[in-house]
């Protein structure tokens, strides 16, 4: 896997006291994306502390796709693959 550098933020603890409905983390996403144009087939990757399922949904309004790890807590009415096998999984797919 290959890409560019678009933007980044250096993390100066919580500064502002608005937040939106996706909370910090997406909060940060959609700053960091604000500036792409639409309908260039974006495509961003993110660790547990950015994905959701909110925010996920925002990006691909303006056809932005992003992949990341989750957290089950973070996935509201899905059923994880490794909670049906096993406790233990080293991936996860979502049903």
């Amino acid at each position: 896997m290959c890409g560019i550098l678009h933007d980044f933020d250096i993390y100066q603890g919580n500064v502002s006291k608005c937040r939106c409905e996706l909370g910090l983390s997406g909060d940060v996403v959609l700053k960091l994306t604000s500036t792409l144009q639409m309908g260039n087939n974006y495509k961003i990757f993110a660790d547990t502390f950015f994905t959701s399922t909110g925010l996920i949904e925002k990006l691909l309004e303006r056809d932005i796709h992003s992949t990341g790890t989750v957290r089950s807590g973070r996935l509201p009415g899905s059923i994880m693959a490794c909670e049906l096998v096993s406790d233990v999984a080293t991936s996860v797919t979502l049903l």
